[in-house]
C-alpha cells in the first residue's frame, strides 16, 4: 500500500511537471523549490520524465525546459529570500547540469552523422525568454538594494548632523550589510550569465559548425564574392564590396572612393538597385568609404536569399538619398 502511495504521489508530480512546463509561458511555474522539504519530489518527477522520453531530440528539449525551471526557481527563490538563500546555490547547480546534458547530447548526435543546426538553433531560442527573464529579476533586486542603500545614506547622514552616534552606527551597520548584498548579487548573477552562455556557446558552435560543413560540401558555392558598387545621384561615390565567408558568418568590407568622413550608413537590402526592399542586414556605417561588418549568417545561407543589394545612404540625417548601390551577383 505504501509504495502504491509514493507511486502514485510520483506519477502525479511526473505529469502535473510535464502538463505545466508545456502550458506556461516563457517562464514556466517554479513549483516546489530548493526551500521545500519536498524538492526531491521534484527531482523525482524529472527524472521519470527523462526515463520516458526515449529520442534524443526530446531529451535535448527536455533538459532545456528542465532549465527553465530552475530559472523560475532562481527567480522566485530571490525574490522571496534574497541572494543569501541556500536554495540558490543547489538550483544554480541543476542548471548548470541540465544546460551541460543539453549541449553534450547535440554533439553526441553531430557526431553520428546527423545534422543538428536544426536542434541547436530550437534549444537556443528557448533559452533566451527565461534567460532574459532571469536577467530582468537580478535588475529588479539590485534596483530595490539600490533604493535601500540610498535612504541609509540619507538617514546615516542625519543621524550624523544630529550628532546621534548610536543612531548613526546602527544605520552604519545596516548599510553595510546592503552594500554587502548588492555585491553578492552581482557575483551570482555574473556567474549565473556567464555559465549560460558558456552552453550556449556550445550548442551554437555546433550549428555554426554545421553550416560551415554544408558550405564545405557544396563546391560550387565561392569562397568570397566582389559586389561592384557603382555611384547613385551623381554622388561620385563608386567602389567594392568584398564579402568573404568566415566560419558561420559573413564578412562585408566596403572599400568607396571620394566618399566623406561624415558617417554614412549602409545596408543589404532585399531586392536589387533598380528595384531596392527592405533592409535585410544592417551594416557597420561607412567612414571614409571603408566599413567592416560580420553578420551573424552564414555564407550559403545569405546566398540562398537573393536577389539581394548593398546599398550606401548619404547620411543619417539624409537617410533616403542613396550614394552608391551594387547587386549581390552568385557567381
Amino acid at each position: 500500500m505504501k509504495n502504491i502511495l509514493i507511486l502514485s504521489i510520483a506519477l502525479a508530480f511526473f505529469f502535473g511537471g510535464f502538463v505545466s512546463a508545456k502550458n506556461q509561458g516563457d517562464l514556466p511555474d517554479a513549483g516546489l523549490t530548493p526551500e521545500s522539504p519536498f524538492y526531491f519530489l521534484d527531482k523525482l518527477g524529472e527524472a521519470l520524465q527523462e526515463f520516458f522520453t526515449l529520442n534524443p531530440e526530446g531529451k535535448a528539449h527536455l533538459q532545456i525546459t528542465f532549465a527553465a525551471e530552475r530559472i523560475a526557481e532562481i527567480k522566485v527563490v530571490l525574490e522571496a529570500k534574497g541572494i543569501e538563500a541556500k536554495g540558490l546555490d543547489i538550483a544554480q547547480s541543476r542548471l548548470q547540469v541540465h544546460l551541460a546534458k543539453a549541449a553534450a547530447i547535440v554533439k553526441k548526435e553531430k557526431g553520428k552523422g546527423k545534422d543538428v543546426s536544426t536542434l541547436a538553433q530550437e534549444l537556443d531560442e528557448k533559452l533566451k525568454a527565461p534567460k532574459s527573464l532571469l536577467l530582468e529579476s537580478f535588475k529588479e533586486q539590485k534596483r530595490e538594494l539600490k533604493e535601500q542603500e540610498d535612504q541609509l545614506k540619507t538617514q546615516l547622514k542625519e543621524a550624523h548632523l544630529a550628532g546621534n552616534v548610536a543612531q548613526e552606527e546602527i544605520v552604519a551597520a545596516q548599510l553595510g550589510q546592503v552594500k554587502a548584498q548588492l555585491e553578492l548579487l552581482e557575483l551570482r548573477e555574473e556567474d549565473i550569465e556567464d555559465e549560460i552562455e558558456a552552453e550556449e556557446e556550445k550548442i551554437e558552435e555546433e550549428m555554426e559548425d554545421e553550416d560551415e560543413d554544408s558550405e564545405d560540401a557544396t563546391e560550387e558555392k565561392p569562397e568570397s564574392l566582389t559586389v561592384t558598387l557603382s555611384a547613385q545621384n551623381n554622388s561620385g561615390e563608386s567602389g567594392t564590396a568584398t564579402m568573404k565567408r568566415e566560419g558561420g558568418k559573413t564578412k562585408v568590407k566596403l572599400d568607396l572612393a571620394a566618399a566623406p568622413s561624415t558617417p554614412q550608413p549602409a545596408h543589404v537590402h532585399t531586392g536589387s538597385c533598380e528595384n531596392l526592399g527592405g533592409v535585410k542586414y544592417p551594416l557597420t556605417a561607412s567612414v571614409e568609404g571603408e566599413s567592416e561588418t560580420t553578420l551573424n549568417v552564414s555564407f550559403t545561407q545569405l546566398l540562398s536569399e537573393l536577389p539581394l543589394a548593398i546599398n550606401v545612404h548619404k547620411s543619417s540625417e539624409e537617410v533616403n538619398v542613396y550614394v552608391a548601390c551594387g547587386n549581390i551577383v552568385d557567381r
